[in-house]
């Protein structure tokens, strides 16, 4: 059988990175897999230089069996912007439209999504979830979104897929790196790549982080990074050159070794989805403060720790400080039985 592999495969973005790996991991035990590879939004260069036994196994998308969506949240928030509607149809969702023609079974494994809203994207995405054979969710959220929207399709309600890696063996950090965690509390302080992505966080977080370490000297130690390649490096940011802590700069390099950095630490501080997710999954502390209005707080929600996830923008400086000092030094525990269901979305063809 060969499979074609589609999502968010354009570019070093931590979570869908993760996915890209799980997912060609897993279906390579079904028979030939490749990803979609399309001008702009197909496989980037860094995912497939990234993964090491990618090979090419088709030339083109056509001559696949079948077309699986891979997990990610990009069945999801949209503006009502013709011009990104339209791009995010072409980016993800047009290549259906052949598997559909051809009557090719296609797979929708543990995708976040809703709400949506442009009318014609929405119907697109609700006509490819009645047409597939297989549809996974990672919440309930999304599953109800497109039930009330038109899905007619079964829709199983699982987790995120990343919870999958828990029992994975992950590289060992580098010898620079495993001196660093071994005599103090490790905190993961999660930014963005430039300083005008991070003048939010310079104004609300790290004020406040300055504080909660100034009041505990020597007792932590802050690893400041970001989850994608940057053009900037993390040490010539102004967040980090403001930060008042013994500090250490990481510069994301690849998807499990970023992995095996969360997995050394004891907290995290993050902005986005899967630092918090992966770190959770570890049993670190979590402290999440995201943009994204939606997904991430329907995983605390689902893990049963929301009070560990506020939106920024509903946040000030006390609020910030008020949570660290509640939270840095108490790890998560998340239900067996939900890190079992992200396994759910990695074999969709059992239910053929």
């Amino acid at each position: 059988m060969k499979i074609l592999i589609h999502g968010a495969t354009n570019g070093s973005n931590f979570g869908d990175c993760l996915f890209a790996h799980i997912f060609y991991e897993v279906l390579n035990d079904y028979g030939d897999v490749d990803f979609l590879r399309i001008p702009k939004f197909g496989l980037c260069k860094y995912l497939k230089n990234e993964i090491a036994s990618y090979s090419t196994k088709f030339s083109s998308y056509k001559e696949a069996d079948c077309l699986v969506y891979m997990s990610g949240g990009y069945f999801g928030d949209t503006t009502k912007n013709l011009r990104e509607s339209l791009i995010r149809y072409f980016r993800y969702f047009r290549v259906a439209k052949h598997f559909i023609q051809e009557k090719k079974p296609i797979y929708i494994c543990g995708v976040g999504g809703g709400p949506v809203s442009n009318t014609f994207l929405r119907k697109k995405m609700v006509e490819i979830m009645n047409a597939a054979k297989f549809v996974s969710v990672r919440d309930t959220e999304t599953a109800e979104y497109f039930k009330a929207h038109g899905v007619r399709k079964e829709i199983y309600v699982t987790t995120d897929s990343a919870l999958s890696i828990w029992k994975r063996d992950l590289p060992e950090l580098d010898d620079s790196l495993k001196e660093l965690v071994a005599d103090k509390k490790n905190i993961f302080f999660h930014v963005y790549g430039s300083n005008e992505s991070n003048k939010e966080l310079a104004q609300k977080i790290l004020p406040a982080l300055n504080r909660y370490i100034a009041e505990h000297p020597n007792e932590y130690r802050v690893f400041v990074g970001s989850d994608n390649v940057t053009k900037h490096k993390i040490s010539d940011l102004d967040i980090y050159k403001d930060l008042c802590a013994d500090k250490i700069s990481v510069d994301y390099s690849a998807t499990w070794d970023f992995c095996a950095l969360l997995k050394n630490m004891d907290s995290a501080i993050t902005v986005k989805l899967h630092v918090g997710i992966v770190s959770s999954l570890f049993n670190k502390s979590v402290i999440s403060f995201p943009k994204h209005i939606n997904k991430t707080k329907r995983y605390y929600k689902q893990i049963g720790y929301s009070e560990r996830c506020k939106l920024l923008r509903e946040c000030c400086e006390e609020d910030v400080y008020d949570m660290i000092s509640k939270y840095i030094d108490q790890p998560m525990n998340i239900d067996l039985r939900l890190i079992e269901k992200s396994n759910i979305n990695l074999h969709p063809f059992y239910n053929d």
